[in-house]
């Protein structure tokens, strides 16, 4: 999902207060539990199940993971190679290296877009949701919005036309 402005700059200061990108990455991974409902994740998820959703969710892979790679990351998990948000963190940064390939080029596309849109809701124009859950539903909605090619449906959703977004 994109993330709203107050929640980007939060994870941005407990960055420079130390805390690590993993365990950043399990804290995102332990909000998407407790926030089950409008997530989908669970805690008794099987690997399996994780690891397809993430592809769908975050990779706009809506067949889910191919054979290999849902194999090779359920072992990650399975083998405690990596936790849940350790992996979400590893695929999304593999996926940056098919930028430019034939076939899965437009993954790392895709998450670059997403960027733009993140980039535009919660840092150019300094917007929030006025709930947790709000936050959630409609940062995933503009999420899904998100093309390889176009950020201009995603943006839309979001409500304000950028040209009437002012700053004093």
């Amino acid at each position: 999902r994109i993330p709203d402005a107050d929640g980007l700059y939060y994870w941005i200061d407990q960055l420079k207060a130390g805390s690590t990108i993993n365990s950043i990455s399990e804290s995102f991974y332990q909000g998407a539990i407790v926030y089950a409902a409008q997530t989908g994740y669970t805690a008794t998820m099987s690997s399996e199940d994780f690891v397809n959703m993430l592809y769908r969710n975050a990779l706009g892979r809506t067949d889910g993971a191919d054979t290999e790679g849902l194999n090779y990351w359920s072992a990650q998990l399975n083998n405690h190679t990596q936790t849940p948000g350790s992996l979400a963190r590893t695929i999304l940064g593999t996926a940056h290296n098919y930028k430019g390939d034939a076939t899965w080029g437009w993954v790392a596309d895709l998450l670059d877009n997403k960027i733009k849109v993140a980039n535009t809701f919660a840092v150019d124009w300094g917007l929030n949701y006025l709930t947790p859950e709000a936050s959630i539903l409609s940062g995933m909605a503009v999420a899904k919005l998100v093309t390889a090619t176009d950020i201009s449906a995603a943006l839309s959703l979001i409500g304000i036309p950028s040209d009437q977004v002012l700053f004093v």
